[in-house]
């Protein structure tokens, strides 16, 4: 008796999961969230990533979302920064690898449409939930170098005119999002209809995701070894 009620306890446990999850469909556009990289190691010279999902010399270009219950607290640039050195997502927020990404034939830094589907921890399917988009070349965490950016990322004060012209729309102006925004997601349970919901683009949603380079652990550990020195040596004097 107690075996059946463990098995029904179980079973009951796993429908909830499976309702307690949305949908979204991922994709970026020319216009406002196109996915760039740095290759002076600023953001003054940005390209598109190639169709085949590369940044140049630094490899291919991994992504994977982070996901969070409407009130949760919003990400900082330190818990991007935090994340970026362990590869652990901030504390109330799950990272989920978005894998599959294929990128528009002819427009560089474009991705297609694909469905990403939020884990149970962001909420009931068909409610908001907070988001942010991340990038990366090579591996996250100790001894991480590479290329980064996520979403939410602002650079040259927002909206920029870039120095690469799309063969359909001239030249792009794309613009940054904000940290961790709510984007509406679709149910998983039919009600309302299992259609993912689009991402929002834009200076409200996803931005446009730009991949800067990004110094080792050893050389953040350095820098503030050198500032903790300099104020100890302005204390004594």
């Amino acid at each position: 008796m107690k075996k059946t009620l463990l098995i029904t306890a179980i079973a009951a446990l796993g429908v909830a999961s499976a309702f307690a999850q949305g949908n979204i469909t991922f994709k970026t556009s020319a216009t406002k969230n196109t996915v760039f990289y740095a290759t002076d190691g600023t953001t003054a010279t940005l390209t598109p990533v190639s169709t085949a999902g590369a940044a140049g010399s630094f490899g291919t270009v991994n992504y994977a979302f982070l996901s969070a219950p409407t009130g949760t607290p919003g990400l900082t640039a330190a818990d991007m920064s935090l994340l970026m050195q362990t590869g652990i997502a901030p504390a109330g927020w799950t990272s989920t690898p978005i894998t599959g990404v294929t990128y528009n034939s002819t427009e560089g830094g474009v991705i297609n449409g694909q469905t990403i589907t939020t884990p149970a921890s962001a909420g009931a399917g068909g409610s908001p939930a907070l988001v942010e988009i991340y990038a990366w070349t090579g591996n996250l965490g100790p001894g991480f170098s590479g290329l980064y950016g996520y979403s939410g990322s602002t650079f040259n004060g927002g909206s920029v005119t870039y120095n690469w012209t799309s063969p359909a729309l001239g030249p792009l102006t794309t613009s940054t999002g904000a940290l961790g925004w709510s984007q509406a997601t679709a149910s998983t349970a039919g009600s309302p209809p299992p259609t993912p919901a689009t991402m929002v683009a834009g200076a409200t949603g996803l931005g446009s995701i730009v991949l800067t380079p990004v110094p080792e652990p050893g050389t953040l550990v350095l820098s503030g070894l050198g500032a903790a020195a300099l104020l100890l040596f302005r204390r004594r004097k």
